[in-house]
């Protein structure tokens, strides 16, 4: 063990004698208790499981699976129960073990948990590392009398948008924490070299708030480890849920008016000193565009309304950027989150921080759960932080960048271009902080290296917008930037660091390996299932509650009438409730071949998952294989309620060195309720250079000869006009030798390609 972890261990321990000094109660332990996931199918085994435990750590209050904490006598009466259950976690106190002592040190705070002292020391010192770009601000004091603290990161002190993300309303939730952290140190440590950073810290105010309770994270760390709410004495009990103290929607479902529970309100809206410190936060700048509010566990991306099933009238929008923030999630390390309203996707919750910041300034606001399912739940290992933290971090790039943007963008351009092909990228402008006006100019250019140079551009008559990419070789990128004027001068620059950098489409040879529309049967193997099995069919629509149950269609982007559905029936007829989903239905693709060394797999899926009160009811996870043995879940997604399109970098999950590879769908209900799935055009695409950057084929017709001789001297002597030329092709083509310059030593072997040598 490191000296910092002694001394860590030390201030612990110094720590703990200090509580039992004043409060006089010992550490709590959990020897022997389990972390378990119990599946109550009915209200008497519900009640039966509420009546075991005080600890649900998953706080759903219906049927769906709820992860408790259970005391040894409590483990052997739920044995004895009857109902279905899973151990997550086999001894809390040794997995206790592993998290707590674990304390990092400032020099690098990510590689384990900071007690209260140290996360307000590192703020100090990001603080003094840059004030000319950071503010540490005291925004309230507990009923304990400790420091509520925010940083306010911006390159200038006036009035900007602003953005508000926090951490740790729930003690024991430590890796919030330094996800928040983690956050404002990528802002300042970047901003120099970053072009999309710099753009975001100077046209947007960021205030991070890592310990919105400070009190409850005291307590976690000197005595009891799970302690979740703050610390106001109630007579016998203490603490209020923050996360239910908000006002909008106050006092409704998911919160309970016991101070004994876990979600226990409050005795009024905003009664506690960190919720009013909050508020005041966002009453005192008026300018908050977005918000987060950081929570764990159970991997997910959430939107209001959480104390309804309504949506809100932004409901479209949070949708679609919900999926781009997900989508930034998974590229990082390829963790799964799922994404949705908060009330249908996780339960209902009232008294929220994300339906108030949302209902009060119009920001959007999200609830995240972050890192893991439920293997290790609140008690996170240390060596996930650092991870956790890198996934989270772009997302919040995205977020920051739509919701400050001053032009919304709405874009249709292609995943990737072909090698020398001048392509036509389609998009439209609307106002967001500013009204565009129909100056719009789009630079391009095909190597980093080079300037940006405008490219033709025009609109039709409705406000679409064309514009004409250049070609260039394979193995590039085109990169491109949009410059709109806005009403009383100025322009926008799309993306965020425009214009010195833009967004960028790959140029690569595409090869279709593969494609099942299920116009035929191909193979796919179906396990039997309780209710709901895969099958191949021209689906049949049905509804419940007056939505879309089974897609009525395929895919309406493809071609023919059939997919993989999960069952057929006119639900919700209660009679024919066998075809809805019951256990677990999954099925398995036959090998499927991929030729390249790099791959996209894309397949479009329709997901419903409802029970009777509109809550989310099921899951649909999809995963690859090389041996059908070890399985790596590409997505998890809850209810759709339509058909979308997802796809995958292949090679970054498996291994293509085999040739095939194995697609698996698994569908699981949760509550009773109508759960359905479809699958369909399923395609595997190779991607590849090999035949593009043909070395000698200057002239970039696919061929080495004669025609080849002129362009090979121009680029010898005079490259600026091979360039002009030939704008398309990569001049590293004429590396023939293989040594990556283009020189006089690639004459001899230009020559021998050319007369067959």
């Amino acid at each position: 063990m490191g000296r910092k972890h002694w001394v860590g261990l030390f201030l612990l321990a110094a720590g703990m004698l200090s509580v039992r000094a004043l409060g006089n109660e010992p550490p709590t332990r959990y020897d022997g208790h389990r972390v378990v996931r119990v599946h109550p199918q009915d209200d008497h085994s519900l009640a039966q499981v509420h009546a075991l435990t005080d600890d649900i750590w998953s706080h759903h209050e219906d049927h769906a699976p709820l992860d408790i904490r259970v005391s040894p006598a409590q483990f052997s009466m739920l044995a004895e129960s009857g109902i279905e259950f899973e151990v997550l976690i086999e001894d809390v106190q040794a997995l206790i073990g592993t998290t707590g002592p674990v304390i990092a040190g400032l020099a690098d705070p990510f590689d384990g948990y900071l007690p209260l002292s140290d996360v307000y020391a590192y703020m100090n010192q990001l603080a003094a590392q840059r004030p000319d770009l950071v503010q540490s601000i005291l925004i309230g004091r507990t009923l304990e009398g400790r420091d509520i603290r925010a940083l306010r990161i911006c390159s200038s002190p006036a009035d900007r948008p602003s953005v508000l993300y926090h951490g740790c309303q729930h003690a024991r939730e430590w890796v919030t924490i330094p996800v928040m952290l983690y956050a404002a140190a990528q802002l300042i440590n970047r901003y120099d070299t970053d072009f999309r950073v710099r753009s975001l810290v100077d046209r947007a105010a960021w205030y991070i708030v890592p310990v919105v309770n400070p009190d409850g994270y005291e307590y976690s760390w000197t005595t009891q480890r799970l302690w979740r709410k703050n610390r106001r004495p109630f007579g016998g009990a203490y603490g209020v849920d923050l996360n239910r103290n908000w006002a909008y929607g106050w006092g409704g479902a998911g919160s309970s008016g016991s101070p004994g529970s876990e979600t226990y309100r409050g005795p009024s809206a905003f009664s506690e000193a960190e919720t009013q410190a909050l508020r005041n936060l966002l009453y005192e700048n008026p300018n908050f565009v977005a918000h987060i509010d950081l929570h764990s566990y159970s991997q997910l991306v959430m939107y209001p309304w959480g104390t309804v099933a309504t949506e809100t009238d932004d409901a479209e929008a949070y949708h679609s950027l919900a999926r781009r923030m997900t989508r930034a999630i998974h590229g990082t390390h390829h963790s799964a989150y799922g994404f949705g309203q908060l009330y249908t996707t996780l339960y209902p919750a009232s008294g929220t921080a994300c339906d108030w910041v949302y209902a009060e300034s119009g920001a959007l606001a999200f609830a995240y759960e972050v890192r893991d399912t439920g293997s290790f739940g609140f008690l996170l290992p240390p060596d996930q932080i650092r991870p956790t933290c890198e996934e989270i971090w772009p997302s919040m790039l995205e977020l920051t960048e739509y919701a400050s943007d001053d032009i919304r963008l709405i874009a249709d351009w292609p995943p990737r271009i072909a090698p020398q092909t001048p392509t036509s990228m389609m998009f439209r402008v609307s106002p967001a902080r500013k009204q565009p006006t129909g100056d719009i100019h789009v630079y391009a250019r095909t190597l980093p290296t080079d300037p940006f140079v405008e490219v033709e551009a025009s609109s039709d008559w409705v406000g679409n917008w064309s514009a004409a990419l250049p070609a260039t070789a394979c193995g590039r990128s085109i990169e491109f930037y949009i410059q709109v004027g806005t009403v009383g001068g100025g322009s926008a620059f799309l993306p965020a660091g425009a214009p010195f950098l833009g967004f960028k489409i790959p140029v690569v040879s595409a090869t279709q390996d593969f494609h099942d529309d299920f116009e035929a049967q191909r193979g796919w193997v179906a396990q039997p299932a309780g209710g709901g099995s895969w099958t191949r069919v021209e689906p049949m629509g049905t509804s419940y509650l007056g939505a879309p149950a089974a897609p009525s269609e395929d895919n309406p982007f493809g071609i023919g009438s059939y997919c993989l559905v999960t069952g057929q029936g006119p639900l919700p007829d209660p009679s024919l409730y066998d075809v809805d989903v019951g256990s677990p239905a999954v099925v398995t693709s036959p090998p499927i071949p991929v030729s390249g060394p790099a791959a996209e797999l894309s397949y479009w899926r329709w997901m419903v998952a409802r029970d009777s009160g509109g809550l989310n009811a099921g899951e649909l996870e999809l995963a690859v294989s090389t041996d059908q043995q070890s399985w790596v879940t590409l997505e998890r997604v809850g209810h759709l309620g339509q058909w979308e399109r997802a796809a995958f970098e292949l090679g970054e999950y498996i291994p293509l060195s085999g040739g095939v590879f194995y697609l698996r769908a698994t569908v699981t209900e949760w509550r009773n309720a109508v759960t359905e799935a479809a699958l369909d055009d399923v395609r595997v695409v190779s991607l590849s250079c090999s035949l593009s950057n043909l070395p000698g084929d200057l002239n970039c017709d696919g061929a080495v000869n004669n025609f080849d001789i002129d362009p090979f001297v121009l680029l010898l002597v005079d490259p600026p006009s091979y360039h002009a030329a030939h704008p398309g092709c990569d001049p590293l083509r004429g590396d023939v030798n293989g040594d990556g310059l283009v020189n006089n030593f690639d004459i001899d072997p230009f020559v021998a390609l050319i007369t067959g040598g």
